[in-house]
C-alpha cells in the first residue's frame, strides 16, 4: 500500500497564496493538527498566536514546547491585532486627492486594504514575503478576534494577505462561524482529548476535491501518514 504524499492533503503544497480556516473545540489538538499539516514547509512557517494578559500555554500545547523557532513565533494580545481603519481612509483621502478618477482604481484598492490590516500583520507580511515562494502565516486562538473584525472586514482582510503574496492560516477554536465560508479551504477537526487523538477526525468542508479529504471523507488522524507520524513523534505520553 502506497502511503499518500503529503501535499495531497494541502493541494499543490501551498505553491500559491492560499487562505485555510481550521477550526474544532480543541485549541491545543487543532495546534498539533496544523502543525502537522504544515510540517512539510518549515522555512516559509510563520505563527502568531493570540493570548489573554497573564495566559500560560496548557501543558500539552505544542506551541509552549518551542516547536516553532523563536524569531518565527509571535505572541500578542487581542488589541495588538486591530485593523488600522483610519490609515486606511487617509490613505483613500490621499488617492482621490492625488489621482484622476480614471487611474489604477485597483491598485488604489490593494493600498488602501493593505494599510487597513494590523500593523503587526503588515510587518509580517513585508519581512515574509522577500523568497519567491510564499509564506504561510498561521494565526491561532483568531476565535478571540471576532468582536475586532465585523464580517464585512473579513472578506478585504483575507485578500489583503493572499494579494501580497502569502497564504493565511486561521486556526478557531469553538463553534465554526459563518465567516469561515470566506476562506477557500475549510477544515474541522473533530475531537476533544489531544491524547485521544487517533479517534479524532479530519474532514474538509470545502476547497480540497483529490485525495484523503475529498468528497466529504472524514478519516480518523491516525489514518492519514503524515499527520499520525508527526503527532506520535511528538505528542507527550499518557
Amino acid at each position: 500500500m502506497s502511503v499518500p504524499a503529503t501535499d495531497e492533503l494541502l493541494p499543490g503544497g501551498l505553491r500559491r497564496p492560499t487562505s485555510i480556516f481550521v477550526t474544532g473545540s480543541s485549541d491545543v489538538l487543532l495546534n498539533w493538527v496544523t502543525l502537522a499539516l504544515l510540517e512539510p514547509y518549515p522555512s516559509r512557517l510563520y505563527w502568531t498566536v493570540v493570548q489573554l494578559p497573564g495566559e500560560q500555554f496548557a501543558p500539552l500545547d505544542p506551541l509552549g514546547r518551542g516547536v516553532i523557532p523563536a524569531d518565527r513565533f509571535d505572541v500578542v494580545r487581542p488589541n495588538d491585532l486591530r485593523r488600522e481603519e483610519q490609515a486606511g481612509r487617509q490613505a483613500e483621502v490621499a488617492a482621490a486627492t492625488v489621482l484622476r478618477s480614471d487611474e489604477a482604481p485597483e491598485y488604489v484598492r490593494r493600498l488602501t486594504e493593505f494599510l487597513r490590516l494590523p500593523s503587526h500583520s503588515q510587518k509580517l507580511i513585508a519581512t515574509s514575503t522577500a523568497s519567491s515562494a510564499a509564506p504561510i502565516l498561521v494565526l491561532s486562538n483568531a476565535h478571540r478576534l471576532a468582536t475586532l473584525f465585523p464580517n464585512t472586514a473579513i472578506s478585504p482582510t483575507v485578500q489583503s494577505f493572499l494579494e501580497s503574496g502569502a497564504s493565511l492560516v486561521l486556526v478557531w477554536a469553538g463553534p465554526a462561524p459563518p465567516r469561515r465560508k470566506v476562506f477557500e479551504i475549510v477544515l474541522h477537526v473533530e475531537g476533544s482529548d489531544p491524547h485521544r487523538w487517533k479517534e479524532a477526525t479530519l474532514w474538509c468542508e470545502q476547497g480540497i476535491s483529490t485525495g484523503p479529504l475529498s468528497g466529504g471523507k472524514r478519516p480518523h488522524l491516525a489514518e492519514l501518514p503524515s499527520v499520525a507520524s508527526f503527532l506520535e513523534k511528538g505528542m507527550p505520553p499518557t
